[in-house]
């Protein structure tokens, strides 16, 4: 029988050529199974020009938007201690949702002036019912309506607005624009409008007022710092006799109380002059330097002065001296 050698050596390279494929092609890809189910197309090294990848977003609700935030201009600050004075502003909220969709019950305000420490007040609704619905307006406004309580000491400066609100998908807004300014007012109180001695005795030293004192406080938004209060004082004269009389110079003025508003050597306690002269001047009235009158509320605005009679004449005679002949003394800030 006549063998072909040549094809047999063709049939067994072939077969060679084979096993050698099969085992190359596994260590590029992860299996053969892969080879044969991707093709010649996805050995490495051939250029991939396109791949495809899926792109979704979700796209939300509309967040509302506060415009027109409008303030009542026909106010002022009350220098009452006792009482406030009730700022009102309003401001509308605009929903693409619809009006429903404004959660009426969100509305927070609040008012604040300066930095670090400035004045704060704040309006919740949930709290107090100050911002409140006032209704709609069309399809999809709102308009609320807000008051704050303003005291007779918040400072003189511009303030600003603040109103925050959300809707019922939990978008929020705020806005911050809109700034208001409180004016400047000096302004105190006296507690007695007169002032009392014991009776004393010709020569008699160090009498003080029998009625605990002078009590000062400060009603308006600026501070009074110390050397900004003065006395003005006159020489008293005998209601009968006015030939006789006390003058204005044996009386002191102090923060002190007790005898320490009796000696001027004391820091804090200064002797009176008498006012010669109508107008008020450093020169004719007594300058209390480290008495003050801070704004603020109780006890934080309040200043207590004592009055002292250092030395009773010998000449006086007995009868009642007072300023119901002369004009009355005065306190007087600057």
């Amino acid at each position: 029988m006549y063998h072909n050698k040549k094809g047999s050596d063709y049939i067994f390279l072939i077969l060679l050529l084979l096993i050698f494929s099969i085992i190359i092609i596994p260590s590029t890809y992860a299996n053969v199974l892969d080879f044969l189910k991707d093709g010649f197309d996805s050995i490495t090294g051939r250029t991939i020009t396109s791949q495809s990848t899926s792109v979704s977003i979700t796209v939300g609700n509309s967040p509302p938007q506060i415009t027109n935030v409008s303030i009542n201009p026909s106010w002022s600050i009350t220098n009452d201690p006792t009482s406030n004075t009730t700022l009102f502003f309003s401001f509308i909220v605009n929903d693409s949702e619809g009006a429903s969709n404004i959660d009426t019950t969100s509305a927070i305000a609040n008012i604040t002036n300066g930095t670090n420490g400035g004045m704060t007040r704040y309006n919740y609704t949930a709290n107090d019912g100050g911002c409140v619905s006032s209704g709609t307006i069309g399809s999809y406004m709102v308009n609320f309506s807000c008051t704050f309580n303003l005291v007779f000491y918040d400072t003189a400066m511009n303030w600003n607005v603040s109103v925050y609100v959300e809707d019922l998908n939990g978008n929020s807004a705020q806005n911050n624009t809109v700034k208001f300014t409180v004016g400047e007012t000096t302004s105190f109180s006296l507690q007695d409008s007169a002032i009392s001695f014991p009776t004393a005795t010709p020569n008699q030293e160090d009498v003080a007022q029998s009625d605990g004192g002078i009590f000062m406080n400060n009603t308006g938004n600026d501070n009074i710092y110390a050397g900004s209060i003065n006395v003005t004082a006159v020489n008293i004269h005998g209601d009968s006799i006015g030939s006789t009389f006390i003058p204005a110079k044996n009386f002191t003025i102090s923060i002190l109380s007790g005898t320490n508003s009796c000696d001027p050597s004391i820091s804090g306690t200064y002797k009176l002059v008498n006012k010669s002269i109508d107008e008020t001047t450093a020169f004719n009235s007594t300058i209390i330097s480290q008495a003050l009158l801070p704004i603020g509320p109780a006890p934080h605005n309040q200043e207590s002065l004592f009055l002292c009679l250092v030395h009773v004449p010998e000449d006086l005679t007995g009868q009642t001296y007072s300023t119901d002949t002369e004009e009355d003394w005065s306190i007087i800030v600057q």
